[in-house]
This record gives structure tokens, sequence and C-alpha cells, in this order.
């Protein structure tokens, strides 16, 4: 499917701008500002700040970095309660890009969802095609799977304490989730995070979902496991 944004429902946030409350949406892989037609025309004076349009382009410069994805929830037992404006940050260009990344994952709305989404299916595809940065993300790229296998696995076994021992593999290896003595060693590629976990199939009608292919979005062939991980049951599901 080239459209990875299809099947994930568009969503809104309220932003106060010009002494009005305006509407960002994110919809079909983009964020747009619903209240600038001529977004260039509404870009204010110098020295000006437009709040709609700087939301714009802090998310334009932030859905590439992968620290948006160790940053971000890992789901609903890992909420993110922050009050930016409370945190304290240095100087210098990471701190910089920390703020404006948490700013992004305490919008309303589901928008700090889609973020997640858009980061994590950006480096997907540079995973599959290549790219400059991987070297650099790849720690990034291991830990934001990690965390969420984790969290999924724990609280699909009913095991708070659960050691796993993740390998992040190629799309086209195997992937295994296994037994041990120490817990459960996982193989997944980081496709997993968004085909799998970001459309919330991680946990599909009770079973571990290790993998999901769909042509529209709507329509899923899913493969996954039960709880004793002992055998790849396919399923096919429709999310509408």
């Amino acid at each position: 499917m080239s459209q990875w944004w299809a099947g994930i429902p568009a969503a809104e946030a309220a932003v106060l701008c010009g002494g009005n409350t305006h509407t960002v949406r994110w919809q079909a892989g983009e964020l747009i500002a619903v209240d600038h037609d001529d977004p260039k025309g509404d870009a204010g004076c110098a020295g000006e700040t437009v709040p709609c349009l700087e939301l714009l382009r802090v998310w334009s410069r932030r859905r590439e970095d992968p620290h948006v994805l160790t940053l971000a929830s890992r789901g609903a037992t890992d909420p993110l309660n922050i009050d930016v404006d409370l945190l304290r940050f240095g100087s210098g260009p990471r701190r910089q890009t920390e703020e404006q990344a948490l700013r992004l994952l305490a919008t309303g709305g589901r928008l700090p969802d889609r973020l997640q989404a858009t980061t994590a299916a950006i480096w997907a595809r540079r995973l599959r095609t290549g790219h400059a940065g991987l070297q650099a993300a790849r720690p990034q790229l291991e830990a934001a799977l990690y965390g969420r296998v984790l969290r999924t696995l724990r609280g699909w076994l009913g095991e708070p304490r659960l050691a796993i021992e993740l390998t992040m593999i190629e799309p086209t290896e195997e992937r295994r989730v296994v037994r041990t003595a120490e817990g459960v060693k996982v193989s997944l590629p980081f496709d997993w995070l968004p085909d799998v976990w970001m459309r919330g199939l991680a946990v599909t009608l009770g079973r571990l979902c290790v993998a999901a292919e769909t042509t529209d979005g709507s329509n899923w062939t899913v493969r996954t496991l039960g709880p004793d991980l002992a055998e790849v049951t396919q399923l096919t599901i429709a999310t509408r």
C-alpha cells in the first residue's frame, strides 16, 4: 500500500490564533491550517507569530525526528502528562529540538498519535530504501520499538515484570516471539510500529499481532499468536 496513511482517521486540534479559536487538521498524512486559505499571505508582519502557521512549521521540522518516538507515549498505560510551559530547557539546538517535539506531543486532540504515525512511517521507509541518517537514528528507532513491544507484551500476557530481548530485524526476515527461561525473545522489524502498533492492531481479538497487511486501510490480513506463543494464525478482519 503506497499511501501509508490509508485507513487512519483525520484528527483535529484547536489553536488560539489572533484572538480566535482556529483548527489544525491532520488528514491523509498532512497537517493543514483549516482557517488559513493563504498561508503565505497570512504569515503576518516581520516578528509577528501566527500560532497556526508556527505549529505547521514546527510539525514540518520535527516529523522526521526519531526523537519524537522516544519522547512520545507508549500507549494507554503510559500517558504523556506534562505541562510543557512549566519545563525548563537549557540552551543549544538539541534542547530546542526536544522542546519543539514535546510541545507537539502535548497538543490536544489526536495530533500526537498522528505525529508518531507520521514519524514511524518516514523511518520505516528509510530503513527499506536507505538514508544518510540511519546510523545515527537506529538506536532511537530500536528504543522506540522495544518500549512499545515491551508494554504490549506485559499487558497482553498479564506479566508486569516481564523481561524481553528484542532484535530489530529486516522486514523480509522471519518474525519470532519465543519464551525463554529469562522472559520472551522477540524478533520484529521496525515496520511493526507503523503497520501494527500505530493502528491499534497490536492485540487483535485477544491475540498478539506480529504482522498486518492491507490494500485499502480497512480490510486487513493479520498474522497472530496466542498467549502460548506456539503457532501463528492468519486472520482477516475489517476495521470499518
